[in-house]
C-alpha cells in the first residue's frame, strides 16, 4: 500500500484537529490494510463539505470492499458533524478510481487543473 506519513509529529498533529478524519481498514488479522483521511472544506461559495485527502486499500485487498466501508464511514462522520458532502479530487488518469467513486453514487462535477504554489 502506498502510505507515507513524513513524521509521526505529522500524524499526531492531524490527529488533534477536530476537523480532521482518518479512519484505518483492517483485515481479519488485524492488519492495517488501507485508511481515509478527509478533512473540513469550508469556504464561502458551498456549504460545509469534507474534503477527502486521501483513500488507499492495499492493492491485495482491493474489490474487497474496503474501500467502500471506509467511505461510508466518512460519510457517517461528516453527516454526524453537519456536513453536506465530500468534495473529491482524483487525477485525470485515475479510471479506475473514477468508476470506484460512481459506483458510489458520486457525481463528476468538473474538469479542472491543479496548481502548486510552494513556499
Amino acid at each position: 500500500m502506498i502510505c507515507h506519513v513524513k513524521t509521526k509529529a505529522q500524524l499526531a498533529r492531524a490527529l488533534q484537529q477536530p476537523e480532521q478524519i482518518i479512519l484505518v481498514a483492517k483485515n481479519q488479522a488485524g492488519q492495517v490494510i488501507g485508511y481515509a483521511h478527509a478533512a473540513s472544506y469550508d469556504c464561502l461559495y458551498f456549504p460545509p463539505l469534507l474534503n477527502l485527502l486521501a483513500l488507499a486499500v492495499d492493492k491485495d485487498f482491493q474489490g474487497q470492499g474496503y474501500g467502500k466501508a471506509l467511505m461510508q464511514a466518512i460519510r457517517e462522520e461528516g453527516v454526524a458533524a453537519g456536513y453536506t458532502g465530500i468534495r473529491i479530487n482524483s487525477g485525470i488518469s485515475r479510471m479506475k478510481a473514477h468508476e470506484f467513486y460512481r459506483k458510489l453514487g458520486c457525481e463528476e462535477k468538473a474538469d479542472q487543473k491543479r496548481f502548486y504554489w510552494e513556499f
